[in-house]
């Protein structure tokens, strides 16, 4: 064979050698301009992206592959685009637009990923190459997977209140979007919710809830880290625990150390996720771990509030008031914060010990049925807790 040849059949490539057609996307060029041109004919209303400048930006980032691709790709938001373009009902309109915008919808996304999160992720990592080290993930997957624990906006996703709307994956997504034009978004668009950026959260916008927190809890503290039981989604018992676990409730934000909060718990959560599990994923638990606590020298003041919850009946027969609780508590083990890094499998193990109380009391307010059964181990009366 000549040299002449052989270089002729190499330049082919697949589509010469297998006979099968490779379509490729030029982001700078046509696909991007019939994407963008399509999108915003389509999904003017909907605001899917700020400017045409903004979606070609986002454009040259989604990954290609052919035109009857779906996934996280700019072949699937094509297709949606078109979709939106011929939609007559305004409500299958939007799913396609925000399918064709930026996250991807529920339609551009890789299997078992939550809406938007690849587009989000995808951006995220490729407009904030400078920050890296503070994104608070240590790669596109890995991102995908913590995504599922942020909270989303109404309505879908809309630049016009994604990029107000606090602490949600819309907003991140917005100035991950943003950071292309502006890296300074990128500290807006992190994972981490910078107090100060953006999409930092609200007591207006944003006020902490428990189901915010029982899914970073989800995501953040896994393996010998885990906090309560349940499996995938199964929250109960964490939902359960939340409502009556802090000494202000859920209705207040306060994020300062020393503070018995949803609040403080749900920063420290994002602090387990994005930063560090094993240094912050104690703070997060029912005792508070010697941050989020009501009490820096003691758990006692969590743990009673966690047993007149689930035994109400049996508190009122062995305490005068919530001080002879407190008081007789005081003599457990690991009363201190500093001794209770508190996680289900520190709970589990046998003996009369605080983290073994708390996780019986946590048992039986889950599960009231059984709480004449699991409240005697609550006070340290019975296996496994005596």
């Amino acid at each position: 064979m000549g040299w002449a040849l052989l270089g002729l059949l190499l330049g082919l490539g697949c589509q010469s050698i297998a006979g099968v057609e490779d379509v490729t996307f030029d982001p700078a060029g046509s696909d991007c301009e019939e994407y963008c041109s399509t999108v915003q004919e389509a999904c003017e209303g909907s605001d899917v992206y700020e400017d045409e400048s903004a979606c070609r930006k986002a454009c040259a980032a989604f990954p290609k592959h052919s035109k009857d691709s779906r996934a996280n790709t700019l072949a699937c938001r094509l297709k949606n685009a078109g979709f939106a373009l011929d939609a007559d009902d305004e409500i299958e309109r939007a799913g396609s637009c925000e399918a064709a915008g930026p996250g991807g919808g529920e339609d551009c996304i890789d299997a078992d990923s939550k809406t938007n999160c690849d587009g989000y992720c995808t951006l995220v990592w490729d407009a904030c190459q400078s920050i890296k080290t503070t994104l608070g993930f240590g790669s596109q997957p890995e991102c995908v997977q913590q995504c599922a624990a942020l909270d989303v906006a109404e309505g879908g996703y809309r630049v016009a209140t994604a990029k107000d709307s606090g602490d949600t994956l819309d907003c991140r997504l917005y100035y991950a979007n943003a950071a292309f034009a502006d890296p300074n978004n990128c500290e807006s668009a992190t994972m981490r919710p910078d107090p100060e950026g953006a999409c930092a959260p609200s007591e207006k916008l944003n006020p902490p809830t428990c189901e915010l927190y029982c899914r970073l809890v989800r995501e953040a503290c896994q393996g010998d880290l885990t906090i309560y039981e349940g499996d995938d989604d199964d929250d109960r018992q964490c939902l359960a625990t939340c409502a009556v676990m802090s000494e202000d409730g859920v209705g207040l934000r306060a994020d300062d150390k020393g503070t018995d909060t949803i609040g403080c718990r749900i920063k420290h959560a994002y602090y387990a996720l994005t930063q560090n599990a094993v240094a912050h994923c104690p703070h997060i638990g029912p005792p508070g771990g010697q941050v989020c606590s009501a009490a820096e020298d003691s758990n006692c003041p969590q743990y009673c509030r966690l047993l007149a919850a689930g035994c109400a009946e049996s508190f009122g027969e062995k305490f005068e008031d919530n001080e002879a609780c407190i008081d007789a508590c005081e003599k457990l083990p690991d009363a201190n914060p500093a001794d209770n890094a508190y996680s289900l499998k520190e709970a589990r193990k046998l003996g009369d010990t605080m983290r073994c109380r708390i996780h019986q009391a946590v048992r039986a307010l889950t599960t009231p049925d059984e709480a004449p059964l699991i409240c005697p181990a609550a006070f340290g009366e019975a296996s496994p807790c005596e």
